[in-house]
């Protein structure tokens, strides 16, 4: 036997080399890479995975479709199992459900169902903006490089002075 002939155990890639049959499941997108859900499994695991899931859902989380995840996802890279990567494919979906369940329950908005019109798009800001933004730290920095860039050699010296002055001096003084 030659080592052409030789298959590999296990596939480098997971999509890769299962990509004639992946192509035929559908939603075959969803399934990632086996790495992917054994750090979601540590992640899930881990102390500071743990803390989180106190800390938000006010217990700890079950750490099991990630456990189940990856060893379907191993049945996958190894011998194309069909049914593992369904089994996978619809817990993604579950998860991305569950996950968007907040989205798609929320009432406080009204969605849109087309964009809004040209007239908005480009609309004014109000007035109490306008006076604002005036004296923000982006408008006193733009205005700043603008000095700059207008100055004279001789200009840039004094600023370079002054600010050597500002920053030497000591901003606290404790007595």
């Amino acid at each position: 036997m030659t080592t052409k002939d030789k298959v590999p155990d296990i596939p480098e890639d997971l999509n890769k080399s299962h990509a004639d049959v992946l192509a035929t499941i559908q939603s075959g997108w969803m399934l990632r890479d086996c790495q992917s859900y054994y750090s979601e499994l540590k992640s899930c695991e881990s102390l500071k995975g743990r803390f989180y899931q106190f800390y938000i859902d006010g217990h700890q989380g079950d750490c099991t479709q990630w456990s189940d995840n990856h060893k379907d996802c191993k049945l996958w890279t190894n011998s194309a199992d069909k049914e593992a990567a369904s089994r996978i494919i619809d817990r993604e979906k579950d998860r991305i459900k569950e996950r968007l369940r907040g989205h798609y329950e929320n009432d406080v908005w009204e969605k849109r169902s087309t964009p809004p019109p040209e007239e908005e798009w480009n609309k004014p800001l109000p007035q109490y903006m306008l006076d604002r933004q005036e004296n923000s730290y982006l408008t006193l920095y733009t205005k700043l490089q603008e000095k700059k860039d207008s100055a004279t050699e001789g200009e840039l010296k004094i600023m370079e002075v002054q600010s050597k002055m500002v920053n030497s001096a000591p901003t606290c003084t404790i007595l």
